[in-house]
């Protein structure tokens, strides 16, 4: 085996140098310095990494910390995990928190707890369930969000849009402490556009779609539609505009939307 692959396994506490490895599997705490590349990469424990790291699985149960960028083609979360910099899987899997302070790509995207994004984020098929807080653009094919406490998206571009609160069964302090004090969660929205939109407990400046579904605990600025329109009667809806015979207020740009 050459010096530039090779297998790593780290019992404790221990450094570990950049370069190139077959695999890295750390039970214990383990800091790297510098870049690395990796075939697999096994963190069970605390995991710290100074350098941008490339792997090609990525597995984590406990606490991980990546400093700058991580490439991964399969990475899977059982516990908490930063990136600092960019974060670019083909697969992500995240049991626990999921926290990445600039751009997110990935193929597909399935989160149960807390996911939050800084930068813009591009994907085929996103699913979450719990909180959410993204400050950027999101853009994919397909979008569920299932949440459970107050988030917030800035803004969402996609095929098919769903939003709403989870079922009554799945509780949780922060759900509980809310019914107690008459408050119900929602999610903060500035644009949302898409072919199909479902939404409940939403409060958006602007949705766009050729299906609109509007659900009860929704208060939304205007609505622009081309095809069908459905507006529950709890709902609080502004404007309603009929693209085919109102023309839309502004370009498809949601950065110019007011």
């Amino acid at each position: 085996m050459s010096e530039s692959r090779k297998r790593l396994s780290v019992h404790g506490l221990s450094r570990l140098n950049g370069g190139a490895y077959d695999e890295i599997a750390i039970a214990g705490i383990g800091m790297a310095k510098a870049d690395l590349t990796v075939g697999r990469l096994n963190v069970q424990g605390i995991g710290r990494f100074a350098g941008s790291v490339e792997a090609g699985a990525c597995y984590i149960s406990g606490v991980s910390s990546f400093l700058r960028n991580l490439k991964a083609d399969t990475l899977k979360i059982d516990g908490v995990s930063r990136v600092r910099g960019r974060l670019c899987a083909r697969e992500i899997a995240c049991q626990g928190t999921l926290r990445v302070a600039e751009d997110l790509a990935c193929e597909g995207l399935s989160a149960c707890g807390v996911w939050s994004c800084r930068g813009n984020v591009d994907a085929r098929k996103v699913k979450i369930e719990g909180a959410v807080r993204l400050s950027g653009v999101l853009c994919a094919n397909t979008i569920n969000i299932l949440f459970d406490m107050a988030g917030r998206v800035r803004d969402i571009i996609a095929d098919n849009i769903v939003i709403h609160p989870a079922a009554v069964n799945r509780t949780s302090l922060c759900k509980t402490l809310s019914r107690m004090v008459g408050l119900r969660p929602v999610i903060r929205a500035r644009w949302l556009e898409g072919e199909d939109v479902q939404i409940d407990a939403v409060r958006a400046r602007r949705v766009r779609a050729g299906r609109v579904v509007i659900g009860p605990h929704c208060t939304v600025d205007t609505v622009e539609y081309s095809e069908s329109i459905q507006i529950h009667p709890q709902a609080h809806v502004r404007l309603v505009r009929n693209l085919l015979t109102q023309p839309s207020l502004d370009s498809a740009d949601p950065a110019k939307a007011p």
